[in-house]
């Protein structure tokens, strides 16, 4: 859950996303949201029952992860794949997988 208050605030910041420069080639897409700092950015693209979020950091760490009833995630450190979230716990899971995708693309330091 320690990533919890990053990714609440990306989604947040997300409005103003069409005035960060490196989120320009985004502008106009209603379903793709980027919000850029000088160290880290995020992608953020909605679909139907879908969302993937890509995370760059300017040490040129990248990881991605897309939600669809399962879970793919992958970093240069560790590639899962699960058909079905466990229900039971499905909000803690995926806050697990976002965890060590942050931690993997050391997305803390930045």
């Amino acid at each position: 859950m320690r990533h919890l208050p990053i990714i609440i605030g990306i989604a947040a910041m997300a409005a103003f996303a069409h005035d960060m420069p490196i989120c320009e080639e985004f502008a106009g897409e209603q379903h793709i949201q980027c919000v850029a700092t000088d160290k880290a950015a995020v992608v953020i693209s909605t679909f139907n029952d879908s969302v993937q979020y890509e995370f760059f950091t300017s040490d040129g760490h990248k990881g991605y992860i897309y939600i669809d009833g399962g879970v793919i995630a992958s970093t240069a450190k560790r590639h899962l794949k699960v058909a079905s979230i466990p229900a039971e716990n499905a909000d803690e899971y995926v806050q697990e997988v976002f965890n060590a995708v942050m931690d993997d693309i050391q997305w803390g330091q930045n």
